[in-house]
């Protein structure tokens, strides 16, 4: 005898009306005891939202597998009753499989509904905080720092995998003779991804029978926390103090900050940390590094090893 488990997450109050067959016992559990394969389930089906939106969590088991797959209809009408009456979704133990409520709206690709999440819920909430669009790229100024929130899309028809980036460009930082003036965490820079934020969503997944309303607030809610963090990233000071910049290669926009902020020994010692950590693998002696960050005018701010 094979026992089996599925479960059924839902937003419903109330306990589904629906009979058991014998040998089917179910029961209310909290959503936290789930284990990992449940919420895998739901982000590789492109239904993160709908995990968000949806906390109760019923637990069917299943006393013989063998037994219930002799009778497939009644098991099949099982599920398809407790959905129908939750408008939830259903996780197999065994293998993890997902099963979305159904849905006669269903899109007809994972591309469409990226597009409709764009003109939904991305462009409303960033031109609500002062972002203009330009494709799927917005910007916006705040104090001296340019701004910038983009995304990046990749996959097919049945499956669309975002990629959010969170940049600024700094005007002090502009005026220098450098070329790496703009900052982008998130994405694929020299400075390094490290998030704006805690927990900044870098990456969704969507597919054609993502349900769109809860795609919509799950989105809504992320990028209103990333723009409430670039709320106070208006100059260089603010950077400092808001973004850790002490990771790899993005200390050398720390040293820019700080040069630009007079503090130019600072700035020196970013440099050479940055030299001492890394010259053996890239082969840059310390001048090289200040004149590439545009930061040559500190060379007299104290002794330099490395060069």
């Amino acid at each position: 005898m094979s026992r089996s488990r599925f479960w059924l997450i839902h937003g419903s109050n109330a306990a589904p009306n629906v009979a058991l067959p014998d040998g089917v016992q179910m029961r209310a559990v909290d959503k936290g005891d789930l284990p990992p394969i449940a919420h895998g389930a739901f982000l590789y089906n492109g239904h993160e939202g709908s995990w968000e939106r949806r906390g109760q969590v019923l637990q069917i088991d299943i006393d013989d597998l063998d037994e219930a797959l002799d009778a497939i209809n009644p098991l099949i009408e099982l599920q398809g009753a407790l959905q129908d009456a939750t408008d939830g979704f259903l996780v197999l133990e065994w293998n993890g499989a997902l099963q979305p409520p159904h849905r006669d709206d269903v899109a007809d690709s994972a591309v469409s509904v990226w597009s409709a999440l764009m003109k939904q819920a991305i462009a409303p909430t960033l031109k609500g905080a002062g972002f203009a669009r330009s494709r799927s790229t917005f910007t916006r100024t705040v104090g001296t720092a340019e701004q910038r929130i983009g995304f990046r899309a990749r996959g097919n028809r049945e499956r669309r995998h975002v990629h959010l980036e969170v940049g600024w460009n700094l005007a002090e930082v502009a005026c220098l003779d450098t070329d790496l003036a703009l900052v982008v965490v998130g994405g694929e820079t020299v400075q390094g991804d490290a998030p704006v934020v805690e927990r900044q969503p870098r990456e969704w997944t969507f597919t054609r029978e993502t349900l769109l309303d809860d795609a919509a607030e799950l989105v809504e809610r992320e990028l209103t926390r990333v723009v409430e963090a670039l709320d106070r990233l208006d100059g260089p000071a603010a950077v400092l103090e808001h973004v850790d910049l002490s990771d790899g290669f993005r200390m050398l926009h720390r040293a820019q900050l700080k040069a630009v902020t007079g503090d130019h020994a600072g700035a020196l010692a970013d440099v050479q940390t940055l030299h001492d950590a890394f010259s053996r693998r890239h082969g840059m002696e310390v001048d090289a590094i200040l004149a590439r960050a545009g930061l040559a005018f500190v060379r007299n701010s104290g002794d330099v090893r490395g060069t």
